[in-house]
């Protein structure tokens, strides 16, 4: 920016970024509709099925009918608050009974920006534990955050090992599926972040603190041609 060179977190940016455009665009942007919409009830059971392979207690005995049952009442969340979700949040879900709902439109806060799909199961789960359904303004505080969460992910720039996070675990059990999004994360953030951040996102003033390490300055051109002058 202007005479100095930064490095920045693109992921904490983006977190910002999506969470400023929910709210801006909040009861009013596009659906992204999905091709090929995924049923809700085998996304959940599938981040649930995970997360207790990767993290359960043994003690808590979580089997496949109690791993079932969590995954009828996170459908019943949901499908509660569905009306609310599709008018101001643009995450719609369609069908006839609970066997047969689909997710089939998600909100579209960037044109041309495909969150990760493969995201999703775990976005749902975290819209049954970490939101405050009671009160109004948390509510579309907290629904508006892990919206940011789950837009804010991109897919890995180098190879990584598997299995860090329960998002991992299910990338790798959803990989046969059709929602695996190949999206080079280079392509996206220079043609569709890097312009996003510098006209529709106002970062907080602790971004520049270099503590945080979000937007750090690594060199400075003037202080360069201090140094070649010495030179």
């Amino acid at each position: 920016y202007k005479t100095g060179l930064y490095l920045v977190d693109y992921t904490e940016l983006n977190k910002e970024l999506f969470y400023q455009l929910m709210l801006q665009l909040f009861g009013r942007c596009r659906r992204l509709q999905l091709e090929n919409p995924p049923l809700l009830k085998n996304l959940i059971l599938l981040c649930l099925s995970t997360r207790a392979e990767k993290f359960g207690d043994p003690s808590k005995n979580e089997n496949e009918s109690t791993l079932t049952d969590k995954c009828s009442e996170y459908v019943s969340i949901l499908l509660e608050k569905k009306e609310m979700l599709d008018e101001y949040f643009r995450i719609r879900f369609d069908g006839d009974d609970v066997d047969s709902i689909k997710v089939s439109a998600l909100p579209e806060l960037i044109e041309g920006y495909i969150p990760q799909i493969s995201a999703l199961p775990l976005f749902l789960v975290r819209l049954c534990e970490e939101i405050d359904w009671d009160e109004e303004e948390a509510c579309f505080r907290t629904l508006s955050w892990e919206v940011s969460e789950f837009y804010s992910q991109l897919p890995s720039i180098k190879e990584e090992k598997e299995s860090e996070t329960v998002r991992e675990q299910v990338n790798e059990k959803i990989q046969q599926s059709s929602l695996v999004d190949d999206t080079d994360t280079k392509y996206i953030l220079k043609n569709v972040l890097y312009p996003a951040y510098r006209s529709k996102v106002v970062p907080p003033t602790e971004f520049a603190d270099p503590d945080n390490f979000v937007v750090v300055r690594m060199a400075c051109l003037e202080n360069l041609y201090k140094i070649f002058e010495r030179c």
